[in-house]
This record gives C-alpha cells, structure tokens and sequence, in this order.
C-alpha cells in the first residue's frame, strides 16, 4: 500500500508549548559575525518539508511563519499518521536555557529538531544534546539508547544544497515513520544479562551522517558504554565509520573546443592521459583539548592484507561490564510492584554481568589492498587504512594502453568507493571533558600516460593528492579546528570529500557510573529537586538541567552533578541546602522507605523530605508525619498493600517472591494515609528506560 504524506504544521500540543517564547526574540553577536536576530520560540513543520522551507527562508527559522492550522495532533499522534513533525531552531538561540529545556521537551515527545547556523555564530547544541556534530544544517532525532543525527556540510547559497538537505530530510523521514522492524540492534550478553537490570547500564549511542556534494558522504556509529569494576573504571568507545569517496579527476583527460581548450574528464572512452585512484584512505581521530584521557586504540579493522580481489567480513566486540546495586533477582521482584529502583540503592558492585557490543565490517575490494596504520599525536590518536592499487597495475604503465589510453579496464572501485571501518578505544572512566571524534574518506590519483611523453619531466609527478582530498590545515600539527566547520573551507566549488565530526561531552549523565536521576516530588505538578546556588527548591522538571540531576553513591549521599555537593538538612529547623559533602555525616545520608526519602539523621526513621508551604523540608512534623515500619522484605517495597491509603483488614504484606503474608500492624507506629507531599519518585537518565 503506497503512504501518502501530508504537510501538517502546527498541531495544538506545540501550540500550546510555544506561545511562553513567542514574542522573544534576542541578537546574537558572538565570535564577530553578523548581528542576526534569532526567535525564542521553536518553529515547527513537517520533516518532509525542510528542504522547501529551508530553500523559502534561506535557513533561518525567524523567517518561517507557522500556519494556523491542523493544529489536533501529537507529535506521536502525527508520527504514526505518517506525517513526522520537526522543531527548527537557531543554535544561536540555545543559549537561552528556557528554550533549551523546550527543545528539551519537544524532543522527548518524539518531534525531530532542525538546528541552523551560520558562520560566525556562536553554536549550543553541546550544551542542549550533549553532542555537536559539523554541519551548519543538523536534524536530530531521538533513538531507544541514544541520538540519530544527519548534518548538511553545504552552504546555504550553494546550488547543491537542495539536493543534499532532500535527502537529509528524506533519511530521517524514512527512519521516523512505523514500522513492524526494530530499528535498533538488541542488547548482547555473554552471560545472562536480565532486562531488569537494563536501566543500570552506562551507555550512549549516536548515528552522525554528513552528507555533501555530487554523492560523496561520511557517517560514523559511535557507542560509548561505561566499563566499571572493583579493580578498573573505563569509558570504551566504539566506531563504525562509513565513507564514500568519489575522486574528482577520474578517467580520461579531454579539452573542450572553445577558446580556453578547457580540461574536463570523461568516464568512459579514450585519451592521452587517464586517471585512476592509486590509494584511497579512510582515517578516524579521536581527539581531545587540554588533559589528556590516558587513551588507547584497542582494535581497528579491517586488518592489514596483500589480497587485492576480496570479500572482507570482520568484526570487534567491545565488551564491558554492566553492574548494579541490586541483583536481577530483586530487580525483578520489584518491578513486578510497580516500583522503579534507579537512584533509590546507594552505588555498589552487587551485581556485575559482561555485555558487548559487534561492530561489522564488510565490503568488497578489487585491485586494491588494505594497509592498516595507527598514529598519535600530542592532541589524540587516529587510525588509518590506505587501500593501495595492485602494484600489477600500479607499476604497469601500459596497463590501459600504450599508445591510446582507455577506460575498458577500469574496475568500478577505480571510479568510486565506499569504505568501512570499524575501531575501539579508551579512556578513563573519570574523563568528564568534550572528545571530538572524526572521519574522512580521501584518495590520491595516479596518471597514466601515453607513451611518446611518458618520461616528460615537465609533466608534473605521476601520483598526487585528489583536489576534492585536500584539506586547508594540517591535520598531523594540531588535528581537527575545534570551533570551524572544516568542510567550509574546501575547493571553492564545494566540491570537497567532507569529514563527519562528532563533539561528545563525556560528562553525560547517561554515562555516569552512578545512575543520574532527577528527583519528583508527587505532590501537585510533579516538579523536580533543584539545587540552586546552595538552596534547595522545586522546578520545572528538566532533564538537561545538571542543578536537578542527582546520584546516589556507595556513602549514602545525594550528590547534585552541577557542583558535586550533597543534599544536607539542617539538624536545627529541617531546611533543606547543598553543602560540601563530609565524611560519616548523618544530616547529609539519606535512605528510601517505600516511596519516601528518609534523613539518617536523628535515627533515620522520623526525619524526611517533605513539601510544606511551597518549601522543601525534612525535620519531623507530628501534626503531619506518621513513624512508620519499612516492609521487612525490602525497603522499596510497599509497607502494606493498599499503600499509601490507610490499610485495612484486607491487606497483605508486599513480597519480592512467593505468598504475602497477611499485614498486621505493629505497636508503636502510626497507620494512616500518607501523603503526596512526603512522596517522591526518580526519573533515570538512562537511554532505553
């Protein structure tokens, strides 16, 4: 059955999103480019029609004038009708943290964002995602364990823009509408790895493609998973890469008849001269500013071999272990109550289980070797394969004739290739700073020449670097510029073989060994725990916000991940603070009963944190507070199971495994209802929960 797709603009949830930024706007003036006004609010259309609006607006979202209508669908609602919707923001306009958190929210509810920006202009997309790739025009998209994002290298007044932001567009389209396949590899384990265990795992995936010019295109796979035990802590990351390299002087040498007698080449027929790729090189950099990670290239395939006509299927496995604070067993009892344990058990070992990840490898290659090189410089590491022409070949002049030169004997990796590579590296797993990860597909063409000029010396050298190849810096001096689209500043054409280049901030708080949660209050909207500038208040939920997010560790603290401080009560009056975390300090552990988060101060089993008049607390309130038993079968568990309604005669004790016993109350404690002000939830920030 052919799908149709519709252009729908402005359903009502984003209507009723959007009118908090409508009428700001700010200038961005940063880095000494043009002063650009940039609205606060996102723009919103339908992926399939970026390349047109781009086109109309000249990519800039304050151009775009959203229309008033088919506003009666969710971005989910609109997915699975066929009709993907789009959030267009300026990178610019991320500085504004409202309009981050609103991207922030768009974004989880399954809208892609398109994110523009122009030379000159300061970019936020780190600061927002977590990650940054090259290109000027991005659109990003959630997947179950990480981010999907395809990026334009081309100028916006270059000719071939269209075509390259269709198919962007096109991609992503393609990968938002239903479909029965998963699109997503599942989770492998030598061992047996249990589903209720997943939301501990330290891992963070992101799919980067740059497309530019005449088809030539880079894209890399690169999956950061956490590797944590009693003896080592690592990141290890891991990077498929896919480059498509298209030589710009290929096959024959001819000249038109026209007064400059200008050169051009033709793929098929016959000539003087003929020219064929005599190595293509695929490198990857994994690159870094200021100290450095302690890394390491573990693996890189393919691996070095003299066959020239072959099949290459090969493969790394990354492995790393996945731990826990809780067994699978208890796990599973939990979540067979409904109850969520991420951030809830302090940090440890309890449970550790191996889990990897394939990184494929295959292609074909035909007259040509592979050759693979490691290199390290004092600002990263890189991996290269050269794919060298047989010599059989290379070393025969008369290989495509003598006296005439034709194309007949080209093979169809003499004209074009598409190259796959596979790498594994690592780094300490305390390594919190922004990696830039890079590949790029080049080739060096060699000519072949008639015989009566053959050994001309006025003819130039034999073997030289593709005008598509050449790169405007030194990569072996100083690596990748950090703050320049290096595909900007190629043949002026923009006829260049682009670099796919991902910033990764390593201080995810999807890749913290701890699980890094946000802390909701059940009381009234549901808003979150948020440290602010010592003070501890109740906020818009957001993840991004690092002054919400939180972790448990090993010593019973809740430390705030925007400046390492604890959760700390004061033993006088209960308010609530941040403060330097000390040692064996009671008023700054805390414990989980149930759903409420009991101080261990004054005993553990009165004192918690509460919701009163708009403030946050823990000390004890007898007027409002009730002592009350944990379930004996574990903390988490409800404490009867009519909680948090009074029991009755009919409850019964919540078990992880096997037959309740019937409640009994217990002399000296309280049974009441209890209520949403004194209980709290975590929202982990693990991709797949």
């Amino acid at each position: 059955m052919k799908r149709r797709y519709l252009s729908i603009v402005l359903p009502a949830c984003f209507a009723t999103l959007v009118p908090a930024f409508a009428d700001a706007a700010q200038a961005d003036t940063r880095a000494g480019g043009t002063s650009r006004t940039h609205s606060l609010a996102p723009a919103v259309l339908a992926v399939a029609d970026i390349p047109a609006t781009l086109t109309a607006t000249g990519g800039n979202p304050t151009g775009w004038i959203t229309p008033v209508r088919l506003r009666d669908t969710s971005p989910t609602e609109s997915a699975g009708q066929g009709v993907p919707l789009a959030a267009w923001v300026a990178s610019a306009s991320l500085s504004d943290g409202a309009l981050r958190a609103e991207v922030r929210r768009l974004f989880d509810q399954g809208a892609a964002i398109l994110v523009t920006s122009f030379a000159g202009e300061a970019r936020h997309e780190l600061a927002t995602f977590g990650f940054e790739p090259i290109g000027r025009v991005a659109i990003y998209r959630q997947t179950p364990d990480g981010l999907d994002v395809t990026s334009i290298t081309a100028d916006f007044h270059n000719p071939d823009a269209a075509a390259a932001w269709q198919k962007a567009s096109d991609t992503v389209l393609a990968a938002m509408l239903p479909s029965e396949a998963p699109h997503f590899e599942a989770l492998r384990s030598d061992g047996p790895l249990n589903d209720e265990i997943h939301g501990d795992r330290a891992f963070l995936r992101v799919d980067d493609q740059t497309i530019a010019s005449n088809g030539r295109s880079a894209s890399q796979t690169i999956r950061v998973m956490r590797d944590t035990t009693a003896s080592h802590d690592y990141k290890v990351i891991a990077v498929e890469a896919a480059v498509h390299v298209i030589p710009h002087t290929n096959g024959v040498l001819k000249h038109r008849d026209d007064e400059n007698s200008t050169p051009y080449f033709e793929r098929v027929g016959e000539g003087f001269y003929l020219f064929a790729p005599n190595a293509y090189r695929a490198t990857t950099v994994l690159q870094w500013q200021g100290d450095a990670p302690a890394a390491q290239l573990l693996q890189a395939i393919p691996k070095t071999s003299g066959a020239t006509n072959r099949k290459i299927t090969e493969d790394i496995t990354s492995k790393s272990t996945l731990t826990a604070s809780i067994t699978p067993e208890y796990a599973r009892g939990l979540n067979k109550d409904g109850i969520f344990y991420q951030g809830k058990v302090p940090f440890s070992l309890a449970f550790a289980s191996e889990t990897s990840e394939r990184s494929a490898v295959e292609m074909n290659v035909e007259d040509y070797s592979v050759s693979a090189k490691a290199q390290t410089y004092r600002w990263g590491l890189a991996s290269t394969w050269t794919f060298p022409l047989a010599n059989d070949i290379s070393g025969n002049p008369d290989y495509f004739g003598a006296e005439k030169l034709s194309t007949r004997k080209m093979t169809p990796m003499m004209r074009e290739a598409s190259l796959a590579t596979a790498s594994e590296w690592r780094v300490d797993g305390d390594y919190e700073q922004t990696i830039l990860i890079a590949s790029r597909g080049t080739v060096e063409n060699r000519r072949f020449t008639w015989s009566g000029v053959r050994d001309d010396p006025d003819r130039g050298p034999r073997v030289f670097p593709d005008r598509a190849s050449i790169d405007p810096f030194s990569l072996d001096e100083k690596g990748l510029p950090w703050e320049q689209d290096v595909n900007e500043a190629g043949t002026q054409d923009g006829d260049a073989q682009p670099w796919v280049v991902s910033k990764i901030d390593l201080s995810s708080p999807y890749l913290t060994r701890s699980p890094t949660i946000l802390i909701q209050s059940l009381a009234g909207l549901g808003e979150c725990l948020q440290a602010d500038n010592g003070m501890v208040e109740l906020a818009a939920c957001d993840k991004g916000d690092r002054s919400q997010q939180w972790s448990l560790e090993a010593d019973s603290t809740y430390r705030n991940r925007a400046d390492g401080a604890c959760l700390t009560t004061a033993p006088g009056d209960g308010s609530m603070t941040t403060t330097a975390c000390a040692a064996n300090t009671l008023n700054q552990q805390w414990k989980w009963s149930a759903d409420r988060i009991h101080s261990m101060y004054d005993g553990g089993e009165t004192w918690r944190l509460h919701v009163h008049a708009g403030a946050i607390n823990a000390k004890f309130d007898a007027s409002r507070h009730q002592r009350m038993a944990p379930n004996p079968n574990h903390f988490l568990l409800r404490p009867w199971s009519s909680y948090p309604s009074a029991p009755s005669e009919k409850d019964w004790v919540p078990t992880l495994s096997g037959r309740p016993s019937d409640f009994q109350k217990l002399p000296g404690y309280e049974y009441r209802e209890v209520e949403t002000t004194e209980r709290w939830q975590t929202i982990a920030l693990r991709h797949g929960l």
